[in-house]
């Protein structure tokens, strides 16, 4: 456990992030990786109409695929 808070501790959150965000983000473990919340943001930032592309970083290939698939069942 004392390894996973050292590693929440690597996260450091802009000041315009509100209390309530900053918290939340303290309780996720890096560790964890939920393919919903990456799909309820990817979903987020479509609604909002801007021009771009979304970059996401995972850690290795069984994942990004594992996403791929997730997202193309959704």
């Amino acid at each position: 456990v004392e390894e996973e808070e050292d590693l929440n501790k690597t996260c450091k959150l802009d000041s315009n992030y509100s209390p309530q965000t900053t918290e939340a983000l303290s309780k996720l473990s890096e560790k964890d990786l939920s393919f919903e919340l990456i799909e309820a943001l990817l979903l987020y930032i479509t609604k909002l109409g801007a021009e771009g592309a979304v970059l996401v970083f995972l850690p290795g290939w069984n994942l990004i695929f594992a996403l791929m698939k997730h997202l193309m069942q959704n």
